[in-house]
């Protein structure tokens, strides 16, 4: 009994230990079944998290774009124009609160990529952990199901992430919206004020036609200004007036219906609600308005200036007119005289052979009447009427500005009878030249110029007539003569006549001299005024001969006239005749001695008499000759005087009109090329610096300044004309020239010298314009660079903000990184899972990349100051170059100085001051930019700490290097195991016992089935595919070796990796537990493999066995065939079960001769049966057990998990390690478990 309860104790004993087996084999597959199912839901969580990362990502790109698109649509927008009415304060406010919000709308498009790189970043670490997630292999569930807690967790930050840049983006959408409001706004009163400075405008322009409206009569009232009651006898002033104000009043009624459109422009901006399109159209209304209102102010300047030349030329065609009539009366006079003329030279011509006294006596007396008779008319009045209403015809012109020249440059202008001599002396005919000269000659110049012909003919005429005088007073001097020749040889004739003849004689005489002092009385030594001209000696060296000259001419005396000398000689004369006739009358015959007493007493009083007086004549022609050479001498001191000072003063003005000219052109020229390159530089700095504030300069008075320009050319061609005159008259050897002669070329130097000056006046004033305009556009210029200076202050400021949220955001980073390096330290040494490690890692380099992202701006910012600097150095010098040219070319007019001495200094002053001002300004802006590059740039402050946060960045890259090599390493070696697992799962012993059972079936039902019914063929179709199964097998067998190779081969590669883990961290390392565990899996699975070779080979052995029985068979070898038939099933039973016959080794039989005789039934293998089906029974109360044991550690298991949330790597490893360990070394037993048919 005793050996029987040891026996049962001993077998209780073994099914226990069965049961615990069984138990733990249920335990391990439900553990698997539940982390199956753990997998597939994390799997399923992540792939939800995933499908809605990339329904966020899709909503957030549409977004993102319509965001882009509204602020693009913003800045595309164009609400600036090229128009002067837009720099107004109002639109340029606008402008500026425009241009801020557009600053602020590419702030918000920076924070859109921002975002969408965010997002995209979180996508593609989203597709790379869903590719990781489809990678893995249901072979290694527990490796599997940690990555994943791994990957949800990352997948949930991802979409927290994605979340937060969603309502980043979407809070966006209102300040965008925000930001289109402020420009809607500015653009809306960037249109208005230009619409207020339009209205302003056309107000301005409404007051002066107003004005123009009210000054018609007041124009005409100006042109006649300068002429007298005379003058304008037989012309209507006001004829016209009438019409020109319903003219002009219908130019103003247009010009107020455009006034009042834009007054109605302005009051509709005015009122809300209104949009920026109707205020734009209303704008663009208003400009309109405003062109036609300028038009019209133009029309009315046009009209205004039309019927000031209107009046003009009908005035000029009413002194043509009196002029033509004053021609027609000359000519007529002329002709009349000329008549005379000739009449006299007949009647002397008749008489010049005759010998009679009396009809000599005569003919002299006739002609000599005649004469006085002629020389008595007026026709030189004619000559001054005309040259007065021709004068008056010159002033009505210079009214329009229009100057007149004769061909010698002479202006007709209070020149007129300069001009006129100067014509007559010319060989060549005389034409008139107009200043301006337009292509088509108007009207009313050819009025005027014929109106000069008019004036030359009858200067000319006169000047004939007044030579016909004289050659008319030398034929009656001539016939003169001739009677004195014939009186004298008759003179004996007659006492009486000849006293007579003394008497018309010495009275004509007497007359001749009077003649010739009247004309020398007419005749001045010299009447000019040389105050300004010569120096004070000569002046009064001058002044003196003229009052001797003065003093010589009174000693003629009053008491010398024809009528005292005509009555004393009468006297006598009518003595002779009264004595004469007493003598005819006389009977007595003594009287004719008494009488010849008398008559030669009286003769020779008479004689006394006439002697006295031709002493007189001797004593009055003695002083004519004294004054004509005092007269002479006077004129030829004062010429050669005036010749030697004038000489030196026109070459001073040469040099002064040549300086003059020569500066003002290089005035104009330097602003024009200032103008220039100010634009340029505005051109350059919107390009570069966006300065869209700073308009173009344009040249202030272009139009006059141009006008004046050519004018100042005009009049130095007119100058040098006049010096070029004078320096012809300073060659004229004037030491034997006439008096007269002296005297005109004095006239015409004097006259010139005038000219000259007034040439010189003109200059200066258009140099004193030129010289305005070039400090008034230097003050413009400079103000255009004071503004850019401003302009790039606030660029400055705008940089300074930049750099210093930079600097802020890179010391925020600097500090970020110095933190997550320690974490990342403590992370390594604490041996935390590598996605700890890398997500750390990840953050170090995002945060390293942002701030290599501000070290690009920062750099390009610094490349900014470069350029800064240069453009302000450029500046700068252009300041100074304008500086140094207002200093150097007022320095350098000496000679304008010299005579232009009412220079205002003080605007020079004040140039420069304004200059200096806006270099310091630039200075500042210099001083600005070297403190930005000392504060960020000086001492490598941001420099250093992005070399601070590159290098912690780098130390931990180092580090995570090491670690990224080695989970390479070991995630290569994982998928290594993964494909060579999945290729050799066929492979594997469970695998191939299943093979060879189902092989071994095969030749068991072939073996019954031929037991059965014997048939050769049959046994030959067996034995063929008992071949084709070795023949597949021994395949299988070359596969299973070229897998133990590469598991060789894998196992070589951990063995190495665990050595380098271990060399770093040690054993205890999250890296180091992985690539044992990966050793201990290529080790088990390695050992399968062989223990699938073993199955093979001894399966193909026993095949082998099998064709050599059947071929036995077929030669009718084998005997007895129940035997051999039971030993037959017996084989193919235990073949089915491979726990019996793989343990006891049945395919190992060496013994060939013996193996088909030891196949036999036995008593044992019933009472084996028997056992079996007895623990069949007790297995079923295991199973039971089982089930309660495997829920018991399930549910545990699981609670365990919901709890902490994190799976036990270490436990799990050593549970899934056995599990796996205790399958792969199972040698002895094939466990099949139908779950829903047992439990």
């Amino acid at each position: 009994e005793a050996d029987q309860n040891a026996k049962q104790t001993e077998k209780n004993k073994i099914l226990f230990e069965q049961y615990k087996k069984d138990v733990t084999e249920l335990l391990d597959k439900y553990s698997k079944l539940a982390i199956k199912n753990n997998v597939a839901q994390t799997k399923e969580d992540s792939n939800i998290i995933i499908s809605e990362i990339k329904e966020l990502h899709k909503q957030i790109t549409l977004q993102a774009k319509e965001s882009e698109q509204k602020i693009n649509n913003i800045k595309e927008e164009k609400f600036s124009i090229e128009d002067d009415n837009a720099n107004n304060n109002k639109s340029n406010q606008a402008a500026i609160g425009i241009q801020t919000s557009l600053e602020n709308l590419e702030n918000k498009l920076l924070k859109i990529t921002n975002i969408k790189k965010k997002i995209n970043d979180c996508l593609t670490e989203t597709e790379t952990i869903e590719k990781q997630i489809s990678s893995f292999s249901i072979n290694n569930q527990d490796t599997e199901l940690s990555s994943l807690k791994t990957f949800l967790e990352s997948l949930k930050d991802q979409k927290k992430n994605i979340e937060d840049q969603k309502t980043e983006l979407y809070n966006l959408d209102p300040e965008i919206k925000s930001i289109k409001n402020d420009v809607d706004h500015h653009k809306k009163n960037y249109e208005i004020g230009i619409i207020e400075k339009i209205k302003d405008t056309a107000t301005t322009n409404k007051d002066e036609l107003e004005s123009i409206k009210t000054s018609i009569e007041s124009t005409i009232q100006n042109v006649i200004s300068s002429f007298n009651a005379n003058d304008l006898e037989g012309i209507k002033i006001n004829e016209n007036v009438e019409k020109y104000n319903t003219e002009i009043n219908d130019i103003y009624e247009e010009f107020i219906k455009s006034y009042n459109i834009m007054t109605d422009c302005l009051e509709t901006v005015s009122k809300e609600p209104i949009t920026y399109a109707q205020i734009k159209n209303t704008r663009i209304t208003a400009q309109n308005e405003l062109l036609k209102i300028i038009e019209n102010k133009k029309k009315s300047n046009s009209y205004l200036d039309n019927v000031k030349i209107k009046e003009v030329d009908r005035i000029i065609t009413h002194f043509k007119n009196k002029l033509d009539n004053v021609k027609d009366k000359f000519t007529s006079e002329y002709s009349n005289i000329n008549k005379g003329f000739e009449d006299i030279s007949k009647s002397i011509e008749n008489v010049k052979t005759s010998t009679d006294e009396n009809s000599l006596f005569d003919i002299l007396k006739q002609t000599k009447n005649a004469y006085m008779g002629m020389i008595g008319k007026t026709y030189y009045s004619y000559k001054d009427e005309a040259e007065n209403i021709f004068k008056n015809m010159v002033k009505l012109a210079h009214s329009l500005n229009i100057q007149i020249q004769n061909n010698s440059g002479i202006n007709l202008f209070d020149n007129v009878n300069i001009a006129v001599l100067s014509s007559l002396s010319s060989e060549t005919k005389d034409t008139l030249k107009f200043i301006p000269s337009p292509e088509n000659e108007p009207e009313i110049y050819t009025k005027i110029r014929n109106s000069y012909d008019t004036l030359l003919d009858i200067f000319k005429k006169s000047r004939d007539t007044h030579k016909k005088e004289q050659d008319t007073l030398n034929i009656m001097n001539k016939n003169q003569h001739l009677y004195e020749k014939i009186h004298a040889s008759n003179e004996l004739k007659g006492a009486l006549s000849d006293t007579k003849y003394k008497k018309e004689k010495i009275l004509n005489d007497v007359k001749l001299v009077l003649h010739k002092f009247d004309e020398l009385n007419q005749l001045t030594c010299d009447s000019q005024n040389y105050d300004t001209i010569l120096e004070l000696s000569n002046q009064n060296q001058i002044k003196t001969q003229i009052d001797n000259y003065e003093q010589e001419k009174r000693k003629f005396g009053m008491d010398f006239n024809v009528a005292t000398v005509e009555e004393k000689l009468d006297n006598i004369i009518k003595s002779i005749e009264k004595l004469e006739n007493g003598h005819h009358s006389s009977e007595k015959k003594d009287s004719n001695i008494q009488y010849n007493s008398q008559l030669n007493e009286m003769t020779e009083l008479f004689n006394t008499e006439i002697k006295i007086i031709e002493n007189k004549i001797i004593e009055k022609n003695s002083l004519i000759d004294k004054l004509t050479k005092m007269r002479k001498e006077c004129l030829l001191f004062s010429y050669t005087t005036l010749v030697a000072t004038l000489k030196s003063k026109v070459i001073n003005y040469s040099e002064f009109i040549t300086s003059a000219t020569k500066f003002s052109k290089k005035y104009l020229e330097y602003i024009n090329n200032r103008t220039d390159s100010l634009n340029d530089d505005i051109d350059e700095l919107q390009t570069k610096y966006n300065l869209n504030q700073t308009k173009k300069h344009m040249v202030s008075n272009i139009t006059h300044i141009t006008n004046d320009k050519n004018n100042l050319i005009e009049k130095e061609k007119e100058a040098t004309q006049t010096i070029n005159n004078l320096t012809k008259l300073f060659k004229i050897n004037f030491s034997n020239a006439d008096a007269n002669i002296l005297y005109y070329n004095k006239l015409q130097i004097t006259y010139f010298y005038s000219q000259l000056q007034k040439s010189i006046e003109s200059i200066k004033q258009l140099y004193r314009k030129v010289r305005a305009f070039k400090l008034s556009n230097i003050y413009l210029i400079n103000e255009k660079y004071s503004d850019i200076s401003k302009q790039f202050d606030n660029i400055l400021q705008l940089q300074k903000n930049k750099l210093t949220e930079n600097l802020n955001n890179l010391k925020e980073i600097e500090q970020y990184v110095s933190d997550k390096k320690r974490i990342f330290l403590y992370t390594v040494n604490e041996n935390t899972n590598f996605n700890t490690l890398k997500e750390v890692y990840d953050n170090i380099i995002s945060r390293e990349n942002k701030a290599h992202d501000i070290e690009n701006v920062n750099n390009k910012e610094s490349d900014n100051i470069m350029l800064y600097t240069d453009t302000i150095t450029k500046l700068t010098e252009k300041i100074q170059d304008i500086l140094n040219f207002v200093t150097t070319h007022e320095n350098d007019n000496n000679i304008i100085n010299q005579h232009i001495q009412d220079i205002d200094e003080n605007d020079v002053s004040k140039i420069k001051e304004i200059l200096k001002t806006t270099i310091q300004s630039f200075q500042q802006i210099q001083n600005k930019i070297n403190e930005i590059k000392d504060q960020f740039y000086g001492n490598n402050n941001i420099n250093s700490i992005i070399i601070t946060i590159s290098q912690n960045a780098n130390y931990v890259k180092t580090l995570f290097s090491k670690d990224l090599t080695i989970e390479n390493e070991l995630t290569k070696i994982q998928n290594r195991l993964e494909n060579i697992k999945n290729a050799a799962f066929e492979n594997r012993s469970e695998q191939i016992a299943k093979y060879v059972n189902t092989i071994h079936n095969y030749v068991e039902q072939q073996f019954n089935k031929i037991e059965n019914n014997p048939n050769q063929n049959e046994i030959d179709s067996t034995m063929e595919n008992i071949r084709n199964y070795n023949n597949k097998s021994k395949v299988k067998l070359q596969q299973i070796s070229n897998y133990k190779n590469e598991y060789a081969s894998i196992i070589t590669e951990i063995t190495n990796l665990i050595a380098l883990i271990k060399s770093k961290y040690g054993n205890n390392n999250v890296s180091y537990k992985f690539a044992i565990k990966h050793e201990k899996d290529a080790q088990n699975i390695f050992s399968d493999l062989n223990k699938s070779q073993n199955i093979l080979t001894q399966s193909i052995n026993k095949n082998n066995n099998s064709i050599e029985d059947l071929g036995y068979r077929k030669q009718g070898i084998h005997n007895n065939n129940n035997l051999h038939t039971i030993n037959k099933h017996q084989e193919i039973s235990q073949i089915k079960y491979p726990n019996n016959t793989y343990h006891n080794n049945t395919y190992h039989n060496d013994n060939d001769d013996a193996k088909y005789k030891n196949y036999h039934h036995s008593n044992s293998d019933k009472t084996g049966s028997s056992k079996t089906k007895s623990s069949g029974d007790s297995i079923k109360y295991a199973g039971a057990i089982a089930v309660g044991l495997v829920a018991c550690y399930a549910i545990a298991n699981f609670n365990k998990k919901d709890d902490t949330n994190e799976v036990d790597l270490e436990n799990d490893e050593a549970f899934c390690h056995e599990s796996e360990s205790k399958y792969f070394e199972r040698d002895d037993e094939v466990i099949e478990i139908n779950m829903n048919e047992d439990y």
